[in-house]
């Protein structure tokens, strides 16, 4: 293996293992699919994640890459994890377009909507374990 592609693999695990603490859930890394790819990573929810570690950035190039990942995978959302040495994994980004951020963002607002019509109680419980903007 080359040491640009352990470079990449490396980083890949180290976005899986990150985002499987932080979600508590499993997230894994995908093996390449060539034209229809659909990321590095599966089990980030509604998402097709591009992991990036270069020198050089094209970060245009990755995010075009990032959502055609997503249409071949079928979510709405795209990411890419770009790292930067050496910034620890939480520091470095996550590089999206305002349009997907934006739906991102107004999905999120709804959910919460209707959650708190549905089920205040499990609502109070949500924000109480997530916190709200005025909190953070």
């Amino acid at each position: 293996m080359s040491r640009a592609r352990a470079t990449g693999t490396n980083w890949e695990r180290r976005c899986a293992n990150y985002y499987s603490q932080v979600l508590g859930t499993p997230v894994r890394r995908l093996a390449q699919h060539g034209v229809l790819d659909i990321g590095d990573l599966e089990g980030i929810y509604l998402h097709a994640a591009e992991a990036k570690a270069h020198r050089k950035w094209d970060v245009l190039e990755w995010v075009r890459q990032a959502r055609r990942e997503a249409d071949n995978k079928g979510v709405p959302f795209h990411v890419v994890l770009a790292k930067r040495p050496p910034i620890a994994t939480p520091e470095c980004l996550a590089i999206s377009t305002i349009a997907n951020h934006a739906a991102l963002v107004a999905r999120l607002r709804d959910a919460e909507e209707a959650l708190q019509r549905a089920d205040p109680a499990t609502y109070r419980v949500h924000v109480a374990e997530h916190g709200t903007p005025s909190r953070r």
